[in-house]
């Protein structure tokens, strides 16, 4: 009778285990989820703002005039950058930011392309050759995770929407 009861409790104590090991990780998930919703409202946020509006502007019609002046490429090597004139540097600092986040998992990758909206290959065609001649300047290191960003952005796109992606060159 009383092994009877001791294994009865024992599998009690066995049932109560996994119950508490089932709920400990179905709490651990929705803290996941959580996170992850409170890191991409954060990203949401900065690419919402009036500033983000200025820089993606700034280097979609402004850019490609001041690329051509000698002075403000040679301004590129000063240390530290006036990114007051180069509104250039802010977008892909923010983009290289985020492109960390994404690379390492800090917030999920695909919820955060969409979040995105393609903004980053946008951003990323635009600014290919004054990060290729920052990297010239300041070393091959600089906005790998940007780059990274927009090409795991262009492949998503590229698979929802073909067309979209094709009239563009490949990202290099």
């Amino acid at each position: 009778m009383i092994t009877t009861i001791q294994a009865c409790a024992s599998i009690g104590t066995f049932l109560i285990f996994v119950i508490t090991a089932f709920l400990a990780l179905r709490q651990l998930r929705l803290a996941n989820r959580s996170s992850q919703l409170a890191g991409l409202q954060a990203v949401s946020s900065h690419f919402n703002g009036a500033d983000f509006e200025k820089w993606f502007k700034f280097v979609l019609t402004e850019l490609p005039i001041k690329m051509a002046d000698r002075s403000f490429r040679e301004s590129l090597g000063s240390n530290p950058i006036d990114r007051d004139a180069h509104l250039e540097i802010r977008l892909a600092d923010l983009y290289e930011e985020v492109g960390v986040y994404a690379k390492y998992g800090v917030v999920s990758e695909m919820p955060l392309i969409e979040v995105l909206r393609g903004g980053p290959d946008t951003a990323w065609q635009a600014l290919r050759a004054t990060v290729s001649l920052y990297r010239e300047i300041w070393g091959p290191s600089y906005y790998r995770n940007f780059e990274y960003l927009a090409n795991r952005s262009r492949m998503f796109y590229g698979k929802l929407d073909p067309k979209r992606t094709s009239q563009r060159p490949a990202v290099t």
